[in-house]
């Protein structure tokens, strides 16, 4: 009994137990100190008077679903704080019964996700701010996974090689856009930069949708991503 009540105390997490109807019996002092409530005044509401109404449905598809097979899903929805402050949160339910197997009440474990939305706010906005500026240059850009297949391109690129759509190109090998007579040395190259060899800023020449050839200027560069070449 004593370990369990430690791990109940100790949880970062917010754990609480509410009757089948919502109304809260007990929680630990995560779950008081994220919802600016003391126990005490948390046992006088339900689970509702915390949730905005616009998640009372979801709420309602989770208990059930919980009361049909004992736990629900993982989910994510916003909590009311005493301050009238709304933060959002992801939680899971499960069911306690009696030992004849009767329902008797629902546990929640209820996780703050304020700082993780506010990380995947900045992330969209920065590559918004990305795509801005792709969008926007005169410069042709265009992005190819490890086996050389194109995985997006911008409008200047489009128009520097005479295509009017990329559907034209995405999942297509870049050597389509290649000169014959260049394509081991861009080969080469790219092989070179997955190696880890530097691959300084030339001129290359390109070849357009409708046959002709070009001439560009040109730098590349890996893009990573969790340390991983991509």
């Amino acid at each position: 009994e004593k370990r369990y009540r430690d791990l109940f105390e100790s949880n970062f997490d917010g754990i609480a137990e509410s009757t089948l109807e919502g109304q809260l019996i007990t929680c630990n002092p995560a779950y008081a100190m994220m919802t600016g409530y003391s126990e005490e005044e948390l046992k006088k509401r339900k689970y509702q008077d915390l949730t905005p109404l616009k998640w009372a449905e979801i709420d309602n598809k989770h208990v059930q679903q919980c009361l049909e097979r004992g736990f629900s899903d993982p989910y994510e929805k916003e909590r009311l704080r005493k301050d009238g402050k709304v933060f959002p949160i992801s939680m899971r339910m499960w069911l306690r019964k009696d030992e004849q197997g009767n329902p008797l009440s629902l546990w929640g474990i209820v996780s703050d996700i304020s700082e993780r939305k506010r990380s995947e706010k900045l992330l969209l906005e920065s590559a918004k701010r990305f795509r801005g500026i792709i969008e926007n240059t005169q410069a042709g850009y265009f992005f190819i996974d490890k086996e050389g297949l194109f995985q997006d391109i911008n409008e200047a690129w489009l128009r520097m090689h005479g295509y009017s759509s990329a559907d034209e190109i995405i999942g297509k090998h870049f050597s389509l856009t290649q000169v014959d007579l260049d394509l081991e040395v861009a080969n080469r190259l790219v092989k070179g930069l997955l190696n880890g060899e530097p691959v300084p800023p030339g001129e290359f020449s390109r070849r357009c949708s409708d046959g002709s050839i070009g001439y560009h200027n040109f730098t590349i560069a890996l893009v990573e991503k969790d340390g991983e070449i991509v």
